[in-house]
């Protein structure tokens, strides 16, 4: 089916494959590769149309927006063109945000106006609760918890749009708040894992899989990818997919890096889109419609406008034409509403009273906390309302079943006290105080320092020591990275684009920091534990203010995910890295870039500072370690380190000696003066994080167990065998890690036990501790 968008034209409907209207004429191909198949939608300001790129082999489909006033009169027209030439450019600025539809073209033809935009299959809200009825509680937080990033995204950007509603929020095909099975956003898994498994097998030859070569039979699953996934997800899927285009003009040593990455992307979407459950786009509905958006400079804040937006859902200061951050706030708040009751706001409002009356509409109760949340949400005074969307993100978290709450009931699995000791090879001969110096975590290297709770008595009589799991911290999701703060007792958590602040001490769940489009990757904590800085693979490098959550910048120093961040021993100069860019430096008073590093030939998984501050260590996919005059902006030394990737490094506290893990299951001890090996520990399994203890006696090492380690004998001190389970797969680009260690020091404290924090794959952190049998 084609159809005429010729608006005088008497029968629009046209068989597939026709060049031009059969009733009027008209040219049915936009720019000769868009095709309307159908009308979708038509308002005051023109008509919206399904449509199809043919110029893409796949045909997918698109959004055809038509400019066509409804009113002819010469300002009304000006006004509306002024409205759809504002859209156009407000949705390219925007960029591609996985949760506004991308502007794919803006053109003119046959003397009209028109937006192409990416189609999002689903249905909208309205159109959920007409058919499904009014939304529970959390079906309700969940609304909230997807599209208040998406407004904190826009207001940055000085963006409001003026229209919140719900028949302008898009709920994915696949997203379970559709009632759907999760076929609708599932993949080939098992033929992708079975391919690349068979291929490696086969010595990377291109060998044949049924009728097709292995490159082949790659690219077209590939190609199959749901409409219903992340923008972002999609593209990554495709340029993997154009890779493999290329691959029988591939090197040995080029194929094998490839399937190497090919096979963290499988696992890691697989996580996202089929064992979670429902997968991630359950946090992803879709904000559409930016013809009403207007920039919130400062003058046009103080300015009286026109009111633009559905009446119903319009804050009192918009109805008056001067809409604030706030007013987005209040619509948003407006739509709970109505997904809460299932009914008009006009009837939830009562006019005589000029009060709210939604309560008496619920279809089910709903908590004390959450009502609070939208009275304040929908307060006609702005002075009174939500004036950020992160204000309502912080109450939200707080108010979420789950998480901590005021009470001071916490969201912890506590382990019994004391648990079983932990088995180790001998004893020593007496205490071993370890005190380990701050190491900047990363998703392969989470080493950070941790002030550690002392136990017993001032006195206490000589016995065997092992170490004993005392504390766990629940999460919702797989933790991605952690942090510990050096001034105790906060500890920093990622679970996919959200950061959480738990105190360790107590277990409890802080706060939650949204802001970030994607998952995050890397956490690093500046010494005075007051500033906060997260990596993610939105690209953005965020700077916070930890002791409150307040957001204080964002950068974008990469074009594509952050993989690694590390500071050196006073926090003046950030480094990090990403996937294909050379590392940049950054310097953290300023806000200035100090310059880029380039020179590796593949992705940075690892970076790490000197303790004296002049060098920069970074290793790489290749199995390549550097060292970097940090003033020079040059490289002092390169070394083929491991055969393969190197995962995580770390610094001796004297500086005389750097260690490095890898994939090859070895952890090799350098001398940073001469270059040479001194020692390789045979972990014969994928080594994720390492940390020198503060006399750099000791050696912390995290693989599918955490062990400590003598680096001078090569010995293994003690074994934490059961302190997660292990997993099986990586992330893409990244490496997520077995067992992840946070490794803790005492300050004029000699007494206390150490401490070790764990991370695995059961979306749980382990706390351990030093104590007595």
């Amino acid at each position: 089916m084609s159809y005429c968008l010729n608006p005088d034209c008497p029968k629009p409907q046209n068989r597939s494959g026709r060049d031009t209207c059969r009733a009027c004429g008209s040219r049915l191909l936009l720019k000769d590769r868009y095709r309307p198949l159908r009308l979708i939608g038509q308002g005051g300001f023109g008509r919206t149309f399904l449509a199809v790129d043919e110029d893409k082999p796949s045909k997918p489909h698109c959004v055809i927006k038509q400019f066509l006033p409804v009113i002819q009169e010469a300002r009304h027209v000006r006004k509306a063109a002024d409205l759809f030439e504002r859209e156009a450019i407000q949705l390219e600025s925007l960029g591609h945000h996985p949760q506004i539809p991308a502007l794919l073209a803006h053109f003119s033809q046959d003397g009209r106006q028109y937006l192409v935009q990416e189609f999002i299959e689903g249905k909208t809200l309205i159109e959920l609760v007409t058919i499904k009825g009014a939304f529970s509680e959390a079906q309700v937080r969940e609304v909230l918890s997807s599209l208040l990033p998406v407004l904190e995204f826009l207001h940055a950007h000085q963006v409001i749009h003026r229209d919140i509603k719900p028949n302008n929020i898009i709920v994915p095909t696949g997203n379970h708040l559709l009632g759907q099975a999760t076929s609708a956003i599932a993949l080939d898994w098992a033929g992708l894992t079975q391919l690349l498994a068979q291929e490696a097998t086969q010595g990377f030859r291109d060998g044949m899989s049924g009728p097709y070569r292995f490159s082949e039979a790659i690219a077209r699953i590939l190609a199959k990818v749901p409409q219903a996934w992340m923008l972002g997800d999609r593209q990554r899927c495709q340029h993997l997919s154009d890779y493999f285009a290329t691959y029988s003009s591939l090197g040995f040593s080029q194929r094998q890096y490839l399937i190497a990455d090919a096979s963290r992307l499988v696992h890691e979407l697989r996580q996202k889109y089929e064992m979670n459950g429902h997968g991630a786009t359950s946090e992803h509905l879709v904000l559409v419609d930016f013809g009403a958006v207007k920039e919130a400079n400062q003058t046009a804040l103080e300015l009286t406008g026109t009111a633009i937006g559905s009446p119903e859902y319009l804050a009192p200061e918009q109805s008056r034409g001067k809409a604030t951050f706030a007013s987005d706030l209040y619509s948003l708040g407006v739509t709970c509403l109505y997904l809460l009751t299932g009914r008009s706001p006009s009837d939830l409002f009562d006019t005589h009273q000029g009060v709210w009356i939604w309560q008496s509409y619920l279809k089910q109760p709903i908590s004390d906390a959450l009502t609070q949340i939208l009275h304040k949400l929908t307060e006609s005074s702005t002075s009174r309302r939500y004036a950020s969307a992160s204000e309502v993100l912080a109450d939200l978290g707080q108010a979420s079943p789950g998480q901590a709450d005021p009470s001071g009931q916490t969201a912890i699995a506590e382990a019994p006290r004391p648990s079983p000791p932990v088995s180790r090879p001998s004893a020593p001969s007496g205490p071993n105080h370890l005190s380990f110096d701050v190491v900047i975590s990363s998703p392969q290297r989470v080493v950070s320092a941790l002030p550690a709770t002392p136990k017993g008595g001032a006195s206490r009589k000589k016995s065997e020591r092992s170490w004993c799991c005392f504390q766990t911290l629940t999460n919702t999701g797989r933790v991605y990275a952690i942090a510990l703060s050096p001034t105790p007792p906060l500890l920093v958590s990622s679970s996919g684009a959200t950061l959480r602040v738990w105190n360790w001490q107590t277990g409890q769940a802080l706060r939650n920091l949204s802001g970030h489009l994607d998952l995050v990757l890397a956490l690093a904590i500046a010494p005075s534990g007051k500033l906060l800085i997260s990596g993610s693979a939105d690209k953005t490098i965020k700077f916070w203010e930890l002791p409150t959550g307040k957001r204080l910048a964002s950068l974008t120093l990469h074009t594509d995910t952050v993989l690694a961040l590390s500071l050196n021993a006073d926090g003046s100069l950030l480094a990090s890295s990403s996937l294909h860019d050379p590392l940049v430096l950054l310097n953290v008073t300023t806000g200035q870039e100090h310059g880029r590093l380039h020179g590796h030939s593949s992705r940075v998984d690892t970076i790490a500072f000197s303790p004296d501050k002049q060098v920069l260590s970074s290793g790489d996919g290749d199995g390549v370690l550097k060292f970097w005059d940090v003033q020079q902006l040059q490289p002092i030394r390169t070394l083929q380190a491991h055969s393969q990737t190197i995962t995580t490094i770390a610094y001796s506290p004297d500086g005389k000696t750097l260690a490095s893990g890898s994939a090859d299951g070895t952890v090799k001890l350098w001398s940073t003066q001469t270059g040479r090996a001194k020692r390789t520990l045979d972990l014969q399994q994928r080594v994720n994080g390492i940390a020198f203890n503060r006399d750099g006696k000791t050696l912390a090492i995290a693989s599918d167990t955490l062990q400590l380690w003598n680096p001078r004998n090569g010995e293994c001190q003690v074994t934490l065998d059961k302190a997660t389970p292990p997993v099986t797969g990586v992330c893409y680009g990244v490496g997520l890690p077995h067992t992840t260690i946070l490794n803790a020091r005492t300050r004029n404290r000699p007494e206390a036990n150490e401490v070790i924090a764990s991370v695995g794959s059961d979306r749980a952190i382990y706390l351990w501790q030093l104590g007595y049998n």
